[in-house]
């Protein structure tokens, strides 16, 4: 049997966007199959940065979960205590199960490829949601051999290298809640400004502490909600309401704006603008506080609004599952490629692999959302609604 979740207040727009950053994620990480061909598209990725995707996740994770501690939030129904430790059950069996499976899978992987030894520290930064420290502290250090066996400038990609942007989130979650539930509202409204402000000329190149631990995303998010509860915020929302043609125009034109700004002001050393982070995260708010309003702004076409919807409901699985099945196709490819001899056969061999690599990702989020993913999210709602039962007021 499938177990299913009930749809409470569904915002479309806001599972666009998740569409949206999964598949310019995917779209990034095709590199790592082109080999050769990669000559072909060069042009392509040195002109975009399709990295945004993870700067789209963090402003609408800050935006969704800020929202959903709001409304946990009851005058005199349950202690703070209980209200954090309630959000901490449900993000735990949210995200861990389905991260973990993904670390196993490349554990697996790696021992069967006799790798495991060089990769040990990485999977377990990865399971320890330590990924974007780890990291960092290795690019900053490049002449660590044992920490960082495998993990260079030149060997920026693993099975789960992704886990950076997890990580961070996990993070997050670990300490706003505490903001949240224990800080005057005014103050905490004023600490995120200032954090805004602060990292908006701060140099972060990629592969930097700084870029590891970019949270303007995440303050952005947090700020929009709150925002949205205030009057002034609903005008600009009837506005787009009466005006859809011109918003869905604005998002097609900024979605295609985004990689091409941020391949212009983000980027590694010296080429990455001190503003860079800061204006990426900014116009992904934008995107974000559109989204907001739940309007269906962006494009009701039944069949393109289907596949969106089902890419958004199911990006977390996709993000997990598809860096592993990217490389460990890469690994193919690199034992096939020798075999041809014309570039014709090898781009159709690569444009094979890339074929396959989609395709398989796809079904290994289908059987990650169902199987993992979704039965773990209920039982952690299961918990956490006994939890508050237990102590209610």
């Amino acid at each position: 049997m499938i177990l299913t979740l009930p749809a409470v207040n569904k915002n479309d727009d806001i599972e666009i966007l998740r569409a949206v950053a999964i598949l310019f994620t995917l779209i990034l990480h095709v590199k790592i199959i082109l080999s050769s061909s990669y000559d072909h598209f060069g042009w392509f990725f040195r002109t975009t940065d399709l990295s945004i995707g993870v700067d789209l996740f963090f402003v609408i994770s800050g935006y969704v979960i800020t929202n959903s501690l709001k409304a946990s939030v009851k005058p005199g129904s349950h202690s703070r205590a209980t209200l954090i430790l309630s959000f901490w059950i449900k993000r735990i069996y949210r995200l861990l199960p389905a991260a973990w499976l993904w670390v196993i899978v490349a554990i697996v992987f790696y021992m069967t490829t006799s790798q495991l030894d060089d990769h040990l520290i990485q999977l377990i930064a990865a399971a320890l949601n330590v990924m974007n420290l780890y990291t960092a502290y290795c690019f900053s250090n490049p002449s660590e051999t044992f920490f960082c066996a495998d993990v260079s400038y030149m060997n920026v990609f693993h099975m789960n290298s992704h886990y950076w942007s997890l990580s961070l989130e996990e993070q997050f979650y670990l300490i706003f809640p505490l903001l949240f539930f224990f800080l005057n509202r005014k103050v905490f409204l004023l600490l995120l400004t200032i954090a805004i402000l602060l990292q908006l000329f701060w140099h972060r190149p990629f592969f930097t502490f700084g870029w590891f631990l970019k949270t303007d995303g995440l303050c952005w998010g947090v700020l929009l909600s709150f925002l949205s509860s205030s009057a002034v915020y609903k005008h600009p929302g009837n506005w787009l309401e009466k005006n859809r043609r011109p918003a869905l125009l604005f998002f097609f034109m900024l979605i295609g704006l985004l990689p091409v700004v941020s391949a212009n002001t983000q980027g590694l050393c010296n080429t990455a603008k001190p503003y860079g982070v800061g204006l990426i995260a900014f116009l992904s708010a934008i995107l974000v506080w559109m989204a907001s309003y739940n309007h269906n702004l962006f494009g009701n076409r039944t069949r393109y609004k289907k596949v969106m919807l089902y890419l958004g409901s199911r990006s977390y699985s996709l993000y997990l599952s598809h860096l592993a099945i990217f490389m460990i196709l890469d690994t193919g490819r690199v034992r096939l490629i020798p075999q041809f001899g014309s570039p014709l056969q090898e781009h159709l061999v690569v444009a094979f692999l890339i074929f396959l690599a989609i395709s398989l990702s796809l079904l290994a989020s289908e059987l990650t959302y169902r199987y993992i993913e979704l039965p773990f999210r209920n039982r952690g709602r299961g918990i956490s609604k006994t939890v508050l039962a237990k102590h209610t007021l």
